[in-house]
């Protein structure tokens, strides 16, 4: 016998787990087979506080690639009903399999697979202590209602903005490459473009959202409904005043005219709902009294069966807030010029459009603008963000064209000139970005703002740039005249050229330009364009949080003669040329 796997044997032994032949093989044959620790098959009781549960463990492979499972042949009585963490088997199998990795405790160490496989039982021993107690079946529903929901493999996108209003959408199918998308919103052909589908056709079937919910739904032990009643008693249970509200519709006049066969619930975030497939005839009843006679007659004490449902959600607000902790804030809403489409341009307008750069809110239009004169040429292509497509084009409108392909919906301009053909326009925007990585440009922009009074609580400058080979990347935030300005970076000695008052490196070959016969090229990897954008994404965050210190950045890679990172608010500069006076 392997020696890993003797240890294995002996170890799970202690526990009171014997090496069995495969249950499969036996299932299959009806050959007999004789237990092979190879096949990784183990058999004993699991402790839980309830009683013990015989069970199977199975170790396909000892570099846990594929990860044991725990196979349960038959419930204890302590477990009757619904319960989550269990799935079923199949055949040949019966039985359930025990989710115990539902936590994601500890992690399965190939180099110690007697002890991971003792934390495998342990595990199962805690989940099935968990799920026999019906609170945390609760709590454990809440954490994963989307996914223990949904029967079906329909592919049901949903484009609505959270409201606290119920709304009623339109639907419409689209059969494209072998799958078919249902699409829900108040504009189906809108979403279809979003999505860079064909064209959608309608279906006479309308969807109900009903609004987020306060209370969070979940279920019980009883299981996910199966029928229009259980659909009755499952709200009736979970959120009292959402099956009044849900009962209401069923009795309304709307429900007949549409026909309603969709209805939806907004949960934590998520869609989750349920379709009536069997057609009713509702059409052909009218009245309330009759309405109401009809519903309690032919739908609760014959209920139809139903469809349960999980819609993925594409409004806005999800895409963009689905990866944002609470507490962090959006760029949706704002007007944004980025000036300088290169290559920490290139990154920053995508990273910029994550954000909700570009996204409209209730009260105010999103715009990005982006501004670059240049085409892109084939000493762009090894660190931009646009690809060998784009050759010989407008860096600002392939951008432009390029974001928009990505996703569909956004509202950006591209300006393919210099930024003196939109400087008249510079109080239409809420930020301007200057990523140019030109420092006269840095100087000229900063001096304008100021010159116009443009800085207030709602504006902010931001510039970014690399330092040099790539080494140390920069940003720097001007949010009022009162904070330091671009040309306060230099000290300006007398006769002598200016000099940074922070240089980013001590050995100035970092800054040598290349030998390529572009005499103004510092060649630097990709990742410091990155960088770049990711270091200015952080401070305009910060800044649209209401925390906009430290308001100059400078990230650094460690290595000989790169200067420490820094983090601070730059003192103005007692005789720079644009803030002194």
């Amino acid at each position: 016998m392997d020696p890993k796997w003797k240890n294995i044997v002996d170890s799970l032994g202690k526990s009171g787990f014997v090496n069995v032949p495969s249950p499969i093989h036996s299932a299959l044959s009806a050959n007999r087979y004789d237990a092979n620790p190879a096949d990784g098959w183990f058999y004993g009781k699991l402790k839980a506080k309830k009683g013990s549960v015989f069970v199977y463990l199975s170790v396909p492979d000892l570099s846990f690639q594929r990860p044991p499972s725990v196979w349960m042949p038959q419930r204890p009585p302590w477990l009757k009903g619904w319960r989550p963490h269990l799935l079923n088997c199949g055949i040949p199998l019966v039985g359930e399999w025990v989710c115990y990795s539902d936590h994601e405790r500890y992690q399965l160490l190939p180099h110690e697979p007697s002890r991971a496989l003792l934390r495998v039982i342990e595990d199962a021993e805690i989940t099935l202590d968990r799920i026999a107690d019906p609170v945390t079946v609760i709590e454990d529903s809440k954490r994963e209602m989307a996914l223990l929901w949904n029967e079906s493999s329909y592919l049901i996108y949903i484009d609505v903005e959270p409201s606290d209003k119920l709304e009623i959408c339109r639907v419409g199918v689209i059969d494209h490459g072998g799958s078919v998308y249902y699409l829900i919103s108040q504009d189906p052909h809108r979403l279809a473009t979003k999505l860079g589908l064909p064209a959608v056709v309608p279906i006479k079937h309308h969807a109900i959202i009903f609004p987020e919910q306060t209370k969070q739904l979940y279920l019980t032990s009883a299981g996910p409904p199966r029928t229009l009643k259980d659909i009755r008693e499952w709200l009736m249970t979970t959120n009292p005043d959402l099956h009044d509200e849900w009962r209401r519709v069923l009795l309304s006049q709307d429900m007949f005219r549409k026909p309603l066969a969709l209805h939806f619930f907004r949960t934590a975030g998520q869609v989750i709902g349920f379709y009536i497939p069997k057609e009713v005839g509702l059409s052909s009843v009218s009245g309330q009294r009759l309405v109401k006679r009809f519903i309690d007659q032919s739908l609760f004490k014959s209920p139809p069966t139903i469809t349960r449902l999980s819609a993925i959600r594409l409004d806005d607000m999800y895409l963009i807030r689905r990866n944002l902790a609470p507490e962090m804030p959006d760029l949706r809403g704002l007007k944004i010029l980025l000036i300088g489409c290169g290559t920490i341009g290139g990154y920053l307008s995508w990273s910029l459009v994550q954000l909700g750069a570009g996204i409209n809110t209730k009260s105010t239009n999103g715009l990005l603008t982006l501004c670059d004169p240049q085409k892109l040429t084939s000493q762009n292509i090894g660190r931009h963000f646009l690809g060998m497509n784009y050759l010989g084009q407008f860096k600002a409108t392939a951008l432009r064209n390029e974001i928009m392909n990505r996703r569909h919906g956004v509202s950006i301009d591209a300006v393919p000139n210099n930024f003196s053909h939109i400087e008249a326009r510079i109080r239409d925007f809420d930020v301007i970005i200057n990523a140019s990585g030109y420092e006269s440009f840095g100087r000229y922009i900063t001096g304008l703002l100021r010159k116009e009074n443009w800085f207030s609580k709602s504006r902010a400058l931001l510039h970014s740039w690399v330092e040099g080979r790539g080494g140390v990347t920069r940003s720097l935030l001007e949010d009022s005249t009162k904070s330091a300005c671009f040309d306060c970076m230099w000290e300006y000695p007398i006769n002598q050229e200016p000099r940074l008052r922070h240089p980013a490196y001590s050995d100035h070959s970092h800054n040598a330009h290349a030998t390529d016969g572009y005499a103004t090229m510092t060649p630097f990897v990709v990742s410091a364009s990155m960088a770049a954008s990711s270091l200015a994404v952080d401070a305009l965050l910060a800044w649209r949080a209401g925390n906009p210190s430290p308001r100059f950045r400078s990230r650094s890679v460690e290595g000989e003669g790169i200067k420490a990172s820094l983090a601070m608010d730059l003192k103005r500069h007692i005789h720079c040329p644009s803030c002194s006076t």
